[in-house]
Parts: structure tokens; C-alpha cells; sequence
């Protein structure tokens, strides 16, 4: 699976925030680096590994570890062997998924000093705990 960068920005900008990304290529770990604010350079900087995309979805259910899990995302796929009218909206709502789910993560955890936690229905990962508590 890959994520592409500026829809994830996108997404970010659809729910109400701005953030820019930064890969720092001096590291033998390299993560993405989320800066709140449109300059690449603001005080705000939350880091995730590339790994941990896959893991917040799957710990959200959008995708599985294996195909035979059921996931939304599945659901949306299985929604093409219909004849609905939804089937027609599978692309879409894939996208919706995969990026809304990240976007309003990386929100929460730039937001996280405001004590609020925006976005409860979103799962986290044990190592944002503190991320996702309020306050």
C-alpha cells in the first residue's frame, strides 16, 4: 500500500487544520515528520514512522494484516459483486477511509496540548497514548 502525501495533506485541510510533512533523509530510521501550520518550519512537530500508518490503520480496522480479515475497506470491495447503486461510490469511500482516519490522527496529536482529544472514535497506538487522553 502506498500513501500519497499531498491527498493526506488534503485531508488534513478537509477536516480544518493545516500541517506541512518533512522526511529527514539524515537518519538511518527515517519517519515523516508533521508540522502544524502551512510552513515547513513551525514549533510543532510530531513524528511517525512509516510503519506506523499501517498500523493505525489496521488498529482502526480500514485495513487487515491478512486478506481474509474483515476490514471497511473489504466491505467497500465486496460492495462491487452488487448490483447497488453504491458500488459506483467504492473508489471514494476507499480514499475517505485510508486518508480521513490518518488525517484526523496526525490532528490529534499536534493538538495534543490543548488537553482535548478530538477524535475519539479514532484508535491509537500504545506509543501516542498519552496523545489521545484528555486532560
Amino acid at each position: 500500500m502506498e500513501i500519497n502525501i499531498p491527498l493526506l495533506l488534503n485531508y488534513i485541510k478537509k477536516n480544518g487544520f493545516t500541517a506541512t510533512v518533512n522526511i529527514p533523509i539524515d537518519t538511518s530510521d527515517p519517519c515523516l515528520v508533521f508540522i502544524s501550520g502551512e510552513n515547513h518550519e513551525g514549533s510543532r512537530r510530531e513524528y511517525l514512522d512509516f510503519a506506523d500508518l499501517n498500523e493505525i490503520l489496521i488498529l482502526n480496522n480500514i485495513i487487515g494484516r491478512s486478506m481474509s480479515d474483515s476490514t471497511l475497506v473489504k466491505e467497500q470491495l465486496e460492495l462491487s459483486r452488487t448490483t447497488s447503486v453504491d458500488r459506483y461510490k467504492r473508489p471514494e469511500n476507499i480514499e475517505r477511509l485510508i486518508y480521513d482516519t490518518l488525517a484526523k490522527y496526525i490532528i490529534q496529536i499536534l493538538l495534543a496540548a490543548t488537553g482535548d482529544v478530538y477524535y475519539p472514535e479514532i484508535k491509537h497506538l500504545k506509543k501516542h497514548e498519552i496523545y489521545f487522553t484528555k486532560r
